[in-house]
């Protein structure tokens, strides 16, 4: 199929034709996987059948693109002749359809001169009002000026057509220039495909670019910055850079044929999403949570973040839990998706804080890098301590065994730590300390702790083994004693504690570490 390029006489048939044949092949592919399927397991319940029912969605998406250009009507040969036989010197352009913010209007030929535009379409429900208030409200965002007027009879068409070329003044300085600024203008509003962006609470703080890289994820930036350059890609309908900060209120526009969204746009299929959320969901512990942020009470064995792609990590099921709160949905993950802000391991229980917009994600990291806040941990320790210490050290991390060592003079790749414990209670075998962080390293309390003597109850990989085995068989301990308790944060006027787990209460209970007011005391202690 020889193609045809967007203007050109017959591009609405090649694409009809294009995009028809790839609904076709698409479907035909499903339904070959699925018989293959069937017969070799008998059955339809097989991996084959699972691969054919997620490749029906991109398959709906050609039919989708197919059936949306059905209703524009092709321009035929014989008013093509007519309207290059009567235009002169003005440009022509044919088989467009012209997007804007309620419904495409297709026209079947459209002649361009310096200071007007005449559209022709047969299509009795045609809205002539939307189409000439959009394209000239596309063109005076172009600093462009020009009458626009839509027909429906062809012989008035093709008189206009007429008076407008005998009118037509070559001569006139930049006459030319503007009969080709104006056409390139109205091919750029001639697209199948134009979508907004609407810029909400979620969204905005962030730059228009960031945002951009996450909803057209496969996209290079240098082709992100071009488009915008020539606004096929516009900001509250001007021309950006990339380097605005985006307001609740913006609308970011993107004209781009359906192949090239297609393309370069993130998997966002929507129906696959809220499938996948909705199975996953489950109830969180929510400690505290505003329109901006949310701080969860992480139960140990949970990751905080994936590991694998296909583990199922905190970070998913905190989407779900928004998306069963209605604050978000499935679609709103192109452009942003929420995140955590601080990681605890799989095996550490208590508070992990999160954005639930790009304002809070911004507040949020800010804290945690300025290390404006104060965060305290509970922990369950072998042997006595009964005295109040900083210790410091240098933490180095080896990447292929996931182990920290502690040393107490720096080495090379090795990084600061400062870790602050407070004795709550003792009964000379095991002790429950209030742990400041003051940095906060990977396995950082864990191993300054061990390497003082103290390993975690429960840690078999800085702590003793025999111990921990004896705790195991007694009090069924199966992860590491130590819980993210409190969260101070005063810019943000947030001071939060999590629930102490029933596995360290079980030990508390019977190790004798519980007393009267052993609950104020350790809010009180800092």
């Amino acid at each position: 199929m020889k193609k045809v390029e967007k203007g050109e006489f017959g591009y609405l048939a090649y694409k009809k034709s294009r995009n028809m044949i790839k609904t076709i092949i698409a479907f035909a592919i499903v339904l070959v996987i699925f018989i293959i399927g069937f017969i070799i397991w008998k059955s339809k319940n097989n991996y084959l059948t699972m691969i054919a029912v997620v490749l029906v969605l991109p398959a709906a998406k050609f039919a989708v693109s197919y059936f949306v250009l059905i209703p524009h009507k092709n321009c035929d040969e014989e008013l093509k002749n007519a309207i290059e036989k009567c235009k002169g010197e003005l440009n022509s352009v044919y088989d467009l359809v012209v997007s804007n913010k309620q419904k495409p209007v297709g026209i079947m030929a459209a002649v361009i001169g310096d200071n007007q535009i005449l559209a022709y379409t047969s299509s009795a429900k045609a809205d002539k009002n939307l189409f000439e208030t959009s394209v000239k409200e596309f063109l005076k965002n172009e600093k462009l000026t020009c009458a626009v007027l839509l027909y429906k009879d062809k012989d008035t068409y093709l008189e206009k057509v007429k008076n407008a070329a005998l009118n037509f003044d070559v001569s006139k300085e930049n006459s030319l220039d503007r009969k080709q600024y104006i056409t390139d203008a109205l091919l750029r509003i001639s697209r199948y495909y134009m979508k907004e962006i609407n810029i909400d609470e979620k969204l905005a703080g962030q730059k228009m670019m960031r945002c951009l890289e996450r909803y057209l994820s496969n996209a290079p930036k240098s082709f992100l910055y071009k488009m915008l350059r020539r606004k096929n890609i516009t900001l509250n309908n001007s021309k950006a850079t990339g380097d605005e900060k985006l307001k609740c209120g913006d609308i970011i526009k993107i004209f781009f044929s359906d192949e090239t969204f297609e393309k370069f746009s993130a998997d966002n299929n929507r129906a696959v999403n809220d499938d996948y959320y909705s199975r996953i969901y489950r109830p969180l512990d929510i400690i505290y949570e505003n329109s901006d942020v949310i701080f969860i009470n992480k139960p140990s064995g949970m990751l905080s973040q994936k590991a694998k792609p296909e583990d199922v990590s905190l970070v998913e099921y905190l989407i779900a839990h928004l998306i069963h709160k209605g604050e978000l949905n499935a679609g709103d993950l192109a452009s942003f998706k929420p995140g955590i802000c601080n990681r605890l391991d799989r095996n550490t229980s208590g508070i992990v804080a999160a954005g639930k917009t790009t304002k809070g994600l911004q507040q949020l990291s800010e804290a945690f890098k300025l290390r404006t806040l104060g965060k305290y941990y509970l922990c369950i320790v072998k042997g006595n301590v009964d005295k109040r210490a900083l210790i410091k050290g240098y933490l180095y991390k080896d990447n292929k065994t996931n182990k920290v060592t502690i040393s107490r003079t720096e080495t090379k790749d090795s990084l600061p730590i400062e870790t602050e414990y407070i004795p709550v209670c003792s009964n000379g075998n095991v002790t429950l300390l209030k742990i400041h962080l003051l940095t906060g390293r990977s396995h950082q309390i864990r191993a300054h702790l061990a390497s003082i003597g103290h390993p975690l109850i429960g840690d078999y990989k800085y702590g003793q083994k025999s111990v921990n085995d004896t705790f195991n068989r007694q009090y069924k301990v199966k992860d590491q004693m130590l819980h993210s308790y409190e969260l101070d944060i005063p810019d943000m006027d947030i001071h939060i504690y999590a629930a102490i787990p029933d596995s360290f209460k079980n030990i508390m209970k019977g190790e004798q570490l519980c007393r009267p007011g052993i609950q104020e005391d350790l809010e009180a202690l800092h």
